[in-house]
């Protein structure tokens, strides 16, 4: 296929017109996903977000120790807990992982083994969907069409660990279309310290379906482990219950300190092919992620917005979000008395206040108070001091 060949005067309007070119000739049974597949030229077919582990607006919190209550990771990643599970992890973003050994990947390093689970205890790693963003994988009938999930993922060992390989990682999948359905299928990974791609395909469901809303629809899950009480009954089947995340045959990656599942390149996708990891610009990610959460602040020397000075005390600004949130967030302000209120003159008082109000998915006031010396009627700019102060904005599902 040369240049010459699709010259100007070779390809014509004539050639391509429309009894030429007919939708019989481009019909969906030939143009199917399979033949697609091995381009991936399907644009925007990844549901996950994040699934490089491209954005983290959380890296400066803490975490380390936890699993005794459920808690976020980096964006749209969450541990999830049931039970009293005792076990406790440390989460970090690393880089030069994945299959082809240069994506950020989400460790979960074992620091408090739970070598026995109680029956109803579980950890795993997941993310939820909004339903709105589920209808690529609604069928014909209004049900749940078929669709792939592919990971890569690697598991280290301790030496006190009682994993053998080729070691079980439960993926799964759980809904919440009133029905609660779940499907939960162990994937193998054959050898220690090693990336391999792993694919699930999940059959069609004429029992679950989507709602057409902005709250939560569907929950991908990797098991840490669980108890007998939460495995499902059958492997690879879609059943009611919504709750389990591990078969009878999974693996316990905390049954010692020190191991740690690593996972990255999370795709779930439409149709019956697991399809090539869709990379797409960080920009693109950071918008996904910032519909259900923003910070602003968390460095040094950045300016939030302007305000209105009230009186000599008080100033009110306005604060509107980079992208439209999934529902009003909930704020949170972290050191709210280390925040400056930098006036025109160049000087600034320390903020002894701090809050947001009037919230809903586009913005929010903001609610300054100081201690004196404001000029009642003039603009205000409200400055952190350091990277600690910060305000979140959370509409997390």
């Amino acid at each position: 296929v040369t240049a010459a060949k699709l010259a100007t005067d070779s390809v014509t309007t004539v050639k391509i017109a429309a009894d030429n070119v007919t939708t019989a000739k481009i019909a969906a049974a030939n143009v199917t996903t399979a033949k697609l597949a091995a381009s991936s030229a399907l644009v925007g077919k990844n549901i996950i977000h994040n699934g490089a582990h491209l954005v983290d607006q959380r890296s400066g919190d803490t975490r380390t120790g936890f699993g005794a209550a459920a808690v976020f990771l980096d964006d749209r990643w969450k541990l999830n807990v049931e039970g009293s599970a005792s076990a406790r992890w440390t989460a970090s973003v690393e880089a030069d992982g994945g299959v082809n050994g240069s994506s950020n990947w989400l460790k979960m390093l074992c620091t408090t083994a739970d070598a026995s689970p109680g029956a109803a205890e579980q950890h795993h790693v997941r993310q939820v969907v909004e339903a709105q963003n589920c209808q690529p994988i609604v069928s014909a009938s209004g049900k749940i069409a078929a669709f792939a999930i592919g990971v890569d993922l690697a598991l280290h060992v301790d030496g006190a660990s009682s994993i053998s390989f080729p070691a079980k990682v439960a993926l799964g999948v759980l809904t919440y279309d009133g029905t609660g359905r779940q499907y939960v299928e162990d994937v193998l990974i054959p050898a220690a310290d090693t990336w391999y791609r792993r694919t699930v395909l999940v059959p069609a469901d004429e029992t679950g379906s989507f709602p057409v809303d902005n709250g939560s629809s569907l929950a991908l899950t990797v098991a840490l482990y669980g108890g007998s009480n939460v495995r499902v009954a059958t492997e690879s089947t879609w059943e009611n219950n919504a709750t389990d995340t591990v078969t009878a045959n999974s693996d316990n990656v905390a049954d010692a300190t020190n191991n740690y599942l690593g996972l990255t390149n999370v795709q779930l996708e439409v149709g019956s092919v697991a399809t090539d990891f869709e990379h797409e610009p960080v920009s693109v990610t950071l918008a996904k992620c910032q519909r259900y959460l923003e910070i602003a602040g968390g460095e040094a020397d950045a300016f939030l917005g302007v305000a209105q000075c009230r009186t000599t005390t008080a100033a009110d600004g306005a604060f509107r979000f980079q992208v439209k949130k999934r529902a009003a967030p909930t704020a949170t302000v972290t050191n709210a008395t280390s925040f400056t209120a930098q006036q025109a003159d160049g000087s600034g008082q320390a903020v002894t206040a701090l809050s947001a109000s009037v919230i809903d998915p586009y913005g929010c006031r903001l609610d300054i108070t100081v201690a004196a010396n404001l000029a009642a009627g003039n603009a205000t700019l409200l400055r952190t001091n350091a990277a600690a102060q910060k305000i979140t904005f959370s509409a997390e599902l």
